[in-house]
Parts: C-alpha cells; sequence; structure tokens
C-alpha cells in the first residue's frame, strides 16, 4: 500500500508539473449570418447568408492566440468535425490524427480545381456589397494531409470563388481568390509545402506544435480582389476533402478582417519607378529610388486607414525593418523632384 501510494503520488507530482497548452475554444450550431457578420470589419454589406455541410463542419474559435496558428478568433470550415466529443480537438498537438468522416456531399467548384472526387464539404457563401474597389479578407488553411500527400491525388482543395463585375473588363464567374501572394497558383498542399513556396509553410511536425492538430498549415494569408464600388457580388468560401474522406483539412477565416476600401497606384511621371522589394522571411522592405544616389528620396509607409506610421528621407536605396508592424497591407510612397510612385506591400 505504501509503494502505491507513492507511486501515485509520483503520477500526480508529474500531472502537475507537465506543460500546459492553451486550447482553441471552438463552438458548433452557431447562426451563420451572425459569423458573416463578425468577419466584416468595414467597407461590406452582406446579406443572404447560407451554410451548405455537416453542422459540426462549421463553427467559430477563440482564444487562438494562445495558439500558433496566427490569428485569436474566427471561422472555421472543416473537413472534418467541431464536435466537442471529437479527440483530438482541432486544438490539440500536431501528435494527434484527425480524420473524421461526414458522409456529406462535395462541391462543383471544388471539383474543377481538382482532378478527382471531393468529399464531406463545408460550403459558407453570401451576397454582398463592396464600398470600395478592394475587397479582402484574411485567413490560414491547415490539413492533416502534410507532409505524407504532398503531390499526390489525395491532395484536400479549398477556394474563395467570387461572382460579379470585373473592373477589367467582363465578369468574375467563380474566380477563385485563395492564391499565393504576388502569383496567380491557388493555395494549395502541392503549392505551399516545405519545399515549394515555403515562406508561406509551417511545418506543425517540424516544430512539434502543441496547440493545432493539423501537421501543416499556412502563413497568414490575405485573398484580394478589385471589384465596383457600390456593386453586388457573391463570395463562396468552400473545402473539401480531395480523393478520399480520410485525413481532415480546415480553413481559419479571421474575424473583422473581411473589408472594402478604395485604392489607385500613384504614378505623376511615368519614367519614375522605383524599386520596391518585400522580404517575406525577414519582414523587411528595400527601397531602391533611381541611378541617381545623390538624390534625396522621401519616404512615407501608411496603413489603410491613411495613418503615417513611418517616414524618412535618404539617398541612393532605404531599407525599412516590418517585424514590429502588424500582418495586413501597406502603402509605400516613394518621392523625388521627378515625382511620386505608391507601391502597395503585403505584410505576413
Amino acid at each position: 500500500m505504501k509503494n502505491s501510494l507513492a507511486f501515485s503520488t509520483v503520477i500526480a507530482f508529474t500531472l502537475l508539473c507537465a506543460p500546459v497548452h492553451a486550447q482553441l475554444v471552438t463552438t458548433t450550431n452557431v447562426d451563420p449570418a451572425q459569423t458573416v457578420s463578425e468577419f466584416i470589419l468595414n467597407g461590406v454589406e452582406a446579406s443572404n447568408v447560407v451554410y451548405t455541410g455537416d453542422v459540426n463542419a462549421f463553427g467559430t474559435f477563440t482564444g487562438g492566440y494562445d495558439t500558433n496558428i496566427g490569428m485569436n478568433n474566427g471561422i472555421i470550415l472543416t473537413t472534418g468535425t467541431l464536435h466537442p466529443d471529437y479527440i483530438p480537438a482541432i486544438g490539440s498537438a500536431a501528435s494527434g490524427f484527425s480524420s473524421n468522416y461526414n458522409a456529406t456531399a462535395g462541391n462543383a467548384l471544388l471539383n474543377n480545381l481538382v482532378s478527382v472526387a471531393t468529399y464531406d464539404a463545408s460550403v459558407l457563401e453570401f451576397d454582398l456589397i463592396p464600398v470600395g474597389n478592394i475587397l479582402e479578407f484574411q485567413y490560414v488553411f491547415a490539413s492533416e494531409e502534410y507532409p505524407e500527400f504532398v503531390n499526390s491525388s489525395f491532395n484536400d482543395v479549398f477556394g474563395f470563388f467570387i461572382d460579379g463585375i470585373d473592373p477589367s473588363g467582363g465578369m468574375y464567374s467563380a474566380t477563385n481568390i485563395a492564391l499565393i501572394p504576388e502569383t496567380s497558383l491557388y493555395v494549395s498542399i502541392n503549392n505551399v509545402n516545405s519545399g515549394v513556396n515555403s515562406d508561406y509553410f509551417v511545418d506543425n511536425l517540424g516544430i512539434e506544435g502543441q496547440t493545432i492538430v493539423f501537421d501543416g498549415f499556412t502563413t497568414l494569408l490575405t485573398a484580394i480582389i478589385q471589384v465596383v464600388p457600390e456593386t453586388n457580388y457573391h463570395l463562396t468560401l468552400a473545402i473539401a476533402d480531395a480523393g478520399d474522406a480520410s485525413y481532415d483539412s480546415a480553413v481559419f477565416l479571421m474575424s473583422s478582417s473581411l473589408k472594402s476600401y478604395f485604392f489607385s497606384d500613384i504614378e505623376t511621371v511615368n519614367t519614375f519607378a522605383p524599386t520596391v522589394l518585400y522580404n517575406h522571411t525577414f519582414r523587411e522592405i528595400e527601397i531602391m529610388a533611381g541611378t541617381d544616389t545623390h538624390e534625396t528620396v522621401k519616404l512615407v509607409i501608411y496603413n489603410l486607414q491613411g495613418s503615417t506610421i513611418y517616414k524618412t528621407n535618404f539617398t541612393g536605396s532605404q531599407s525599412v525593418d516590418f517585424s514590429s508592424f502588424a500582418n495586413g497591407i501597406y502603402l509605400v510612397q516613394v518621392c523625388t523632384e521627378k515625382g511620386c510612385k505608391t507601391t502597395k506591400v503585403s505584410v505576413y
């Protein structure tokens, strides 16, 4: 009896001393219209909100800042489940394995992105009217299929599809805006992983992640597209298993990130074209204004609310450290006597 008591004491002490990791708190059976309302920051009027899929594959989350997902709260669309009885929960360690079969249908829009059938689709869609000429929001894609199924046919798929007027002419028709920054490539397991576009990939197994169950996920990304102000659009946010219904994936949509605003490139003299380079790895921009290294250059950086967050004068070239800046879109304005040029920089 004495030995048994001592053993129990050791076990209890070990449990008390073990590291405790905060978990994501998820909620199901939520009102889709209310979740979209909380998804909107400003400049967007939404209506006709519809969710299609398993009731437990759609919900909201809080407590994200206690994890490594890169956002505090928002919406989750998953091919698995958020049901509180399911183990491992999404907020569990990456050593767990999430693979729940919902026995629900795939999605036709997602079928167009892959060459295999889709299953367990979770789809949120709604109409919207933007006030400005830009529409954007932030998200993270995560999957249990990392890293084993990179470059295979078992490649869970998601997309953000928009319908409406294309400002450059014609119409958007199920145009996917879930793209890798500065490219036309859609975000997928094959297109973002440890070997391809790795700047946007988090190897959750490699860092022994303790707060998100998925083996890998993207960094915080922005879906962005030009729109016609005060015009009707339809947005469809969808994710599904591909090839089979095994291995779960999810999309995390950041609350208060859907917004519309006005943006226009400003170039008063066409021959004035400074180079603005952003290094995602080091979160640093370098500005090279031209060949005249003695010319004074005025640099001002604005956030999207129009506030000046950085300004300086320099000659030749200048580097700016963005490591203390919040993720998002910034406007970098460079001026000399030849004119001004404003460049949009996405910081993630």
